[in-house]
């Protein structure tokens, strides 16, 4: 059996017992260096009154909530303790990683680029016979031609994005990627990844099967749930980091303009445009 950890020099026993508990419900990871810092302190105190010692402690206590919170969200120091990660962070970072190459495309490709130059506006004034090749608006027109394979990446994540089970399944596949990427930095529940990545693979395959067979609108059902759980993940996923909380739940609301651009006359037309 591994010896007990022999009480530090100069400081009480009961203060040494007191920090020895107060760390142990503190992540392991951070437990060492907080506990220097209170033995540090009582140390510096071993002169005054008990009472002074034990109101210290109790001080001490009182922090551990925030102290947990703040060791989870990496904000304890430069370098973030990585802690064990269940399967709701793992998904929750998978959605935020997947939903933000093809929602930022969609967003600078297809209704920035048609409102943004005024397409609407200048095909009312050209009258019906007027076409406004996409390739000749900005940035496929007045950038070097060695730029294509560069914009190539907003334009495949605008098409993913208007088309549910594409979308499905870039954000299983890029954001499962890139979570599992990151495992180094941030601990993964590998279990989590590997049954989004076949999920969505089977899901999306039955959509496709439906939108060929029975002519069905299979971006409407993907949209809503993919917006329903991004909100529903930043909200409530604690081991997040706020930023990123937030940056969950914009995403999932972006779902809206997109459901509504679907059955708008003035969305059609976008898309139109966009298509040809």
């Amino acid at each position: 059996m591994p010896s007990a950890r022999p009480a530090t020099p100069a400081l009480r026993r009961i203060d040494h017992a007191a920090v020895s508990l107060l760390a142990a419900l503190l992540p392991a990871g951070f437990r060492e260096r907080q506990r220097a810092e209170w033995t540090g302190d009582l140390l510096t105190m071993a002169d005054t009154e008990p009472q002074a010692r034990r109101r210290y402690l109790i001080g001490a206590a009182r922090t551990l909530p925030s102290l947990r919170r703040l060791v989870r969200r990496g904000g304890a120091g430069d370098a973030p303790v990585a802690l064990p990660t269940g399967v709701r962070d793992t998904v929750a970072r998978v959605m935020l990683l997947g939903l933000l190459w093809p929602i930022l495309s969609w967003l600078l490709w297809i209704p920035a680029r048609y409102y943004g130059f005024d397409i609407p506006g200048r095909q009312a004034r050209g009258g019906q016979q007027t076409v406004i090749d996409p390739k000749t608006v900005w940035p496929l027109d007045g950038t070097p031609g060695w730029l294509d394979a560069i914009w190539l990446v907003p334009h495949l994540g605008a098409i993913a994005a208007t088309y549910g089970p594409f979308l499905l399944t870039i954000v299983a596949l890029v954001g499962g990627a890139a979570t599992a990427l990151g495992h180094r930095r941030r601990p993964v529940h590998p279990g989590a990844i590997a049954f989004i990545g076949l999920f969505a693979a089977l899901l999306s395959a039955v959509l496709f099967a439906m939108s060929i067979v029975w002519d069905l609108p299979t971006s409407d059902p993907v949209l809503v749930a993919l917006g329903a759980a991004a909100v529903a993940l930043g909200a409530t996923t604690r081991t997040l980091r706020r930023r990123a909380r937030a940056a969950l739940i914009v995403l999932g609301l972006a779902m809206i303009p997109m459901l509504v651009s679907f059955h708008t006359a003035a969305g059609h037309q976008m898309y139109v445009w966009f298509a040809d």
